[in-house]
Protein backbone atom coordinates (compact mmCIF):
# COMPACT_ATOMS: atom_id res chain seq x y z
CA UNK A 1 0.00 0.00 0.00
CA UNK A 2 1.07 3.27 -1.01
CA UNK A 3 0.55 6.68 0.97
CA UNK A 4 1.14 10.18 1.02
CA UNK A 5 4.22 11.37 3.64
CA UNK A 6 2.76 11.28 7.14
CA UNK A 7 6.27 12.39 8.87
CA UNK A 8 7.85 15.93 7.66
CA UNK A 9 11.36 15.22 7.16
CA UNK A 10 13.94 17.93 8.98
CA UNK A 11 17.20 17.77 7.22
CA UNK A 12 20.34 17.26 9.93
CA UNK A 13 23.02 19.44 9.31
CA UNK A 14 25.27 18.00 6.46
CA UNK A 15 29.00 17.70 7.23
CA UNK A 16 31.32 18.53 4.17
CA UNK A 17 34.06 16.16 5.35
CA UNK A 18 31.68 13.35 4.44
CA UNK A 19 30.13 12.27 1.43
CA UNK A 20 26.56 14.03 1.71
CA UNK A 21 24.72 11.12 -0.37
CA UNK A 22 25.88 9.21 2.65
CA UNK A 23 24.77 11.40 5.31
CA UNK A 24 21.56 11.25 3.52
CA UNK A 25 21.33 7.49 2.52
CA UNK A 26 21.64 7.17 6.83
CA UNK A 27 19.37 10.21 7.92
CA UNK A 28 16.62 8.01 5.37
CA UNK A 29 17.93 4.76 6.95
CA UNK A 30 17.15 6.15 10.27
CA UNK A 31 13.97 7.48 9.62
CA UNK A 32 12.79 4.22 8.17
CA UNK A 33 13.82 1.43 10.54
CA UNK A 34 12.63 3.98 14.03
CA UNK A 35 9.52 4.01 12.18
CA UNK A 36 9.11 6.92 11.60
CA UNK A 37 8.81 6.42 7.73
CA UNK A 38 6.51 3.09 8.00
CA UNK A 39 6.78 0.22 4.82
CA UNK A 40 4.31 2.08 1.85
CA UNK A 41 5.10 5.50 2.56
CA UNK A 42 5.48 7.73 -0.55
CA UNK A 43 8.60 10.04 -0.22
CA UNK A 44 8.84 13.17 -1.49
CA UNK A 45 10.36 13.70 -5.06
CA UNK A 46 13.86 13.62 -5.70
CA UNK A 47 13.59 17.69 -6.77
CA UNK A 48 11.54 17.96 -3.37
CA UNK A 49 14.11 15.94 -1.37
CA UNK A 50 17.07 17.93 -2.82
CA UNK A 51 15.01 20.89 -1.38
CA UNK A 52 14.81 19.52 2.16
CA UNK A 53 18.69 18.40 2.02
CA UNK A 54 19.69 21.52 -0.08
CA UNK A 55 21.70 19.11 -2.29
CA UNK A 56 21.42 18.22 -5.85
CA UNK A 57 19.03 15.86 -7.63
CA UNK A 58 22.23 13.25 -8.66
CA UNK A 59 22.84 13.13 -4.84
CA UNK A 60 19.77 12.55 -3.84
CA UNK A 61 19.34 9.87 -6.30
CA UNK A 62 22.22 7.92 -5.20
CA UNK A 63 21.64 7.80 -1.66
CA UNK A 64 18.06 6.28 -2.76
CA UNK A 65 19.72 4.18 -4.97
CA UNK A 66 21.96 3.08 -2.21
CA UNK A 67 18.86 2.01 0.00
CA UNK A 68 16.79 0.43 -3.07
CA UNK A 69 19.47 -1.78 -2.95
CA UNK A 70 19.76 -2.39 0.47
CA UNK A 71 16.03 -3.40 -0.03
CA UNK A 72 14.69 -0.72 2.28
CA UNK A 73 13.09 1.55 -0.62
CA UNK A 74 11.50 0.79 -4.03
CA UNK A 75 11.25 2.55 -6.68
CA UNK A 76 7.82 2.72 -9.17
CA UNK A 77 8.39 3.92 -12.43
CA UNK A 78 5.98 6.87 -12.95
CA UNK A 79 4.67 6.68 -9.50
CA UNK A 80 7.82 7.67 -7.22
CA UNK A 81 9.68 6.07 -3.93
CA UNK A 82 7.96 4.19 -0.98
CA UNK A 83 9.63 2.02 2.23
CA UNK A 84 9.71 -0.73 1.33
CA UNK A 85 7.74 -4.15 2.95
CA UNK A 86 10.40 -5.75 5.17
CA UNK A 87 11.75 -8.79 4.13
CA UNK A 88 10.09 -11.92 5.81
CA UNK A 89 13.22 -13.70 7.83
CA UNK A 90 13.65 -17.19 8.16
CA UNK A 91 16.03 -18.90 10.49
CA UNK A 92 18.17 -21.34 8.19
CA UNK A 93 19.04 -23.60 12.18
CA UNK A 94 15.33 -24.06 12.34
CA UNK A 95 13.15 -25.40 9.49
CA UNK A 96 9.75 -24.18 10.03
CA UNK A 97 6.76 -25.00 7.55
CA UNK A 98 5.20 -22.00 5.79
CA UNK A 99 2.26 -21.39 7.88
CA UNK A 100 4.26 -21.24 11.14
CA UNK A 101 6.93 -19.25 9.58
CA UNK A 102 4.92 -16.34 8.24
CA UNK A 103 2.40 -16.71 11.64
CA UNK A 104 5.88 -15.98 13.56
CA UNK A 105 6.21 -12.57 11.34
CA UNK A 106 2.81 -11.56 11.81
CA UNK A 107 1.73 -12.33 8.57
CA UNK A 108 -1.37 -13.94 6.85
CA UNK A 109 -0.52 -17.25 5.06
CA UNK A 110 -2.39 -18.38 2.18
CA UNK A 111 -1.67 -20.55 -0.81
CA UNK A 112 -3.10 -21.37 -4.17
CA UNK A 113 -2.14 -24.76 -5.54
CA UNK A 114 -1.26 -24.59 -9.24
CA UNK A 115 -0.59 -28.62 -9.88
CA UNK A 116 -1.22 -31.92 -7.99
CA UNK A 117 -0.92 -35.13 -9.76
CA UNK A 118 0.89 -38.77 -9.37
CA UNK A 119 3.58 -39.39 -11.13
CA UNK A 120 6.32 -42.50 -11.75
CA UNK A 121 9.85 -42.14 -10.59
CA UNK A 122 11.22 -42.77 -13.82
CA UNK A 123 9.29 -40.22 -15.00
CA UNK A 124 11.15 -37.38 -12.81
CA UNK A 125 14.12 -35.35 -13.10
CA UNK A 126 17.30 -37.17 -11.70
CA UNK A 127 17.59 -34.48 -9.05
CA UNK A 128 14.18 -35.41 -7.65
CA UNK A 129 14.80 -39.25 -8.43
CA UNK A 130 18.11 -39.53 -6.44
CA UNK A 131 16.58 -37.11 -3.39
CA UNK A 132 13.92 -39.48 -2.92
CA UNK A 133 16.02 -42.63 -2.85
CA UNK A 134 14.53 -43.92 -6.75
CA UNK A 135 10.88 -43.94 -5.31
CA UNK A 136 7.77 -45.45 -6.96
CA UNK A 137 4.63 -43.69 -7.67
CA UNK A 138 5.04 -39.47 -6.20
CA UNK A 139 3.00 -37.21 -5.59
CA UNK A 140 3.58 -33.79 -7.15
CA UNK A 141 2.38 -30.53 -5.65
CA UNK A 142 2.77 -27.04 -7.15
CA UNK A 143 1.71 -24.03 -4.97
CA UNK A 144 1.67 -20.47 -4.63
CA UNK A 145 2.71 -19.38 -1.26
CA UNK A 146 1.33 -15.73 -0.64
CA UNK A 147 1.35 -13.67 2.68
CA UNK A 148 -0.96 -11.22 3.39
CA UNK A 149 -2.10 -11.74 -0.20
CA UNK A 150 1.26 -10.82 -1.72
CA UNK A 151 3.35 -14.12 -3.76
CA UNK A 152 6.43 -15.12 -1.61
CA UNK A 153 7.56 -17.90 -3.39
CA UNK A 154 6.62 -20.77 -5.92
CA UNK A 155 7.26 -24.49 -4.39
CA UNK A 156 7.15 -28.10 -6.22
CA UNK A 157 7.39 -30.84 -3.57
CA UNK A 158 7.57 -34.45 -4.38
CA UNK A 159 6.53 -37.24 -1.92
CA UNK A 160 6.52 -40.73 -2.41
CA UNK A 161 3.24 -42.34 -1.82
CA UNK A 162 5.02 -45.93 -1.41
CA UNK A 163 4.90 -44.42 2.07
CA UNK A 164 2.25 -42.06 2.44
CA UNK A 165 -0.83 -44.05 0.76
CA UNK A 166 -3.62 -41.84 0.49
CA UNK A 167 -2.23 -38.69 0.32
CA UNK A 168 -3.50 -37.60 -2.72
CA UNK A 169 -6.69 -37.06 -1.38
CA UNK A 170 -5.74 -35.01 1.13
CA UNK A 171 -6.12 -31.26 1.47
CA UNK A 172 -3.19 -29.53 1.00
CA UNK A 173 -3.58 -26.27 -0.36
CA UNK A 174 -5.19 -25.19 2.36
CA UNK A 175 -3.73 -27.87 5.29
CA UNK A 176 -0.16 -28.23 6.03
CA UNK A 177 1.97 -30.92 4.57
CA UNK A 178 4.49 -31.57 7.30
CA UNK A 179 1.63 -31.77 10.27
CA UNK A 180 -0.46 -34.13 7.72
CA UNK A 181 2.80 -36.36 7.55
CA UNK A 182 3.10 -36.18 11.48
CA UNK A 183 -0.02 -36.32 12.77
CA UNK A 184 -1.79 -38.99 10.03
CA UNK A 185 1.23 -40.91 9.47
CA UNK A 186 3.36 -40.72 12.35
CA UNK A 187 6.64 -39.11 10.35
CA UNK A 188 9.02 -38.12 12.99
CA UNK A 189 11.64 -35.67 10.85
CA UNK A 190 14.90 -36.25 11.60
CA UNK A 191 17.01 -35.11 8.90
CA UNK A 192 16.70 -31.96 6.59
CA UNK A 193 19.49 -30.78 3.66
CA UNK A 194 18.80 -27.34 2.26
CA UNK A 195 20.73 -25.85 -0.51
CA UNK A 196 20.27 -22.26 -1.41
CA UNK A 197 21.14 -20.85 -5.51
CA UNK A 198 21.29 -16.98 -6.38
CA UNK A 199 19.56 -16.93 -9.85
CA UNK A 200 16.65 -14.91 -11.90
CA UNK A 201 12.91 -15.98 -12.59
CA UNK A 202 11.55 -17.30 -15.92
CA UNK A 203 9.01 -15.36 -17.41
CA UNK A 204 5.99 -17.41 -16.17
CA UNK A 205 7.79 -17.51 -12.64
CA UNK A 206 8.11 -13.88 -12.93
CA UNK A 207 4.38 -13.35 -13.55
CA UNK A 208 3.08 -15.88 -10.66
CA UNK A 209 5.21 -14.36 -8.27
CA UNK A 210 4.09 -10.71 -9.49
CA UNK A 211 7.66 -9.30 -10.18
CA UNK A 212 9.84 -9.07 -13.37
CA UNK A 213 12.57 -11.19 -14.53
CA UNK A 214 15.56 -8.46 -13.58
CA UNK A 215 14.40 -9.02 -10.05
CA UNK A 216 17.11 -12.25 -8.42
CA UNK A 217 15.03 -14.64 -6.91
CA UNK A 218 17.02 -17.92 -4.58
CA UNK A 219 16.29 -21.12 -5.41
CA UNK A 220 16.50 -23.63 -2.39
CA UNK A 221 16.25 -27.19 -2.80
CA UNK A 222 15.12 -28.93 0.10
CA UNK A 223 14.83 -32.66 1.05
CA UNK A 224 13.53 -33.69 4.44
CA UNK A 225 14.21 -37.88 5.99
CA UNK A 226 12.20 -39.09 9.07
CA UNK A 227 14.07 -41.36 12.00
CA UNK A 228 14.33 -43.71 9.80
CA UNK A 229 16.33 -42.58 7.47
CA UNK A 230 13.75 -42.45 4.55
CA UNK A 231 13.25 -39.52 2.12
CA UNK A 232 10.01 -38.29 2.75
CA UNK A 233 9.66 -34.91 0.83
CA UNK A 234 11.63 -32.96 -1.95
CA UNK A 235 10.90 -29.59 -2.44
CA UNK A 236 12.25 -27.15 -4.68
CA UNK A 237 10.99 -23.13 -4.08
CA UNK A 238 11.68 -20.50 -6.15
CA UNK A 239 11.72 -17.50 -3.57
CA UNK A 240 11.59 -13.69 -3.96
CA UNK A 241 14.66 -11.96 -3.01
CA UNK A 242 12.98 -9.16 -2.04
CA UNK A 243 10.13 -10.45 0.37
CA UNK A 244 12.39 -12.85 1.92
CA UNK A 245 15.47 -13.72 3.60
CA UNK A 246 17.58 -16.26 5.27
CA UNK A 247 19.67 -16.10 8.51
CA UNK A 248 22.83 -18.77 9.17
CA UNK A 249 24.09 -18.69 12.53
CA UNK A 250 27.31 -20.76 13.02
CA UNK A 251 28.56 -21.45 15.95
CA UNK A 252 32.13 -22.31 16.49
CA UNK A 253 33.15 -25.06 18.63
CA UNK A 254 36.70 -26.59 20.15
CA UNK A 255 40.02 -26.02 17.50
CA UNK A 256 40.54 -29.75 16.86
CA UNK A 257 43.79 -31.18 14.54
CA UNK A 258 42.04 -29.94 11.23
CA UNK A 259 40.98 -26.28 12.46
CA UNK A 260 37.84 -24.99 13.84
CA UNK A 261 34.76 -26.91 14.07
CA UNK A 262 31.29 -26.18 13.16
CA UNK A 263 28.78 -26.64 16.03
CA UNK A 264 24.93 -26.06 14.89
CA UNK A 265 22.64 -26.25 17.91
CA UNK A 266 18.63 -25.53 18.23
CA UNK A 267 17.89 -27.26 15.10
CA UNK A 268 14.16 -27.60 15.34
CA UNK A 269 11.47 -28.71 12.83
CA UNK A 270 8.06 -28.04 12.70
CA UNK A 271 4.90 -27.57 10.56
Amino acid sequence: MRRKLEVELEAPPLNSKIPLYLQIKEHLRAQVLSGRLPPGTMLPSEEELGKIYGVSRPTVRQAIGELEREGLLERHRGVGTTVAQPRIRHSLNEVLGFTERMELEGRRPSSRLLERSVVTGERLEEEVRAGLGDPGRVLKLVRLRLADGEPIMLETTFVPLDLFPGLEQVDLEHGSLYRTLRERYGVTFSHIRQQLLASTPTRLEADLLGITTTVPVLITTLTARDNLGRPVEHTRSIVRSDRFAYDLEIVLSERGPGGLRLRQTNLQVSS
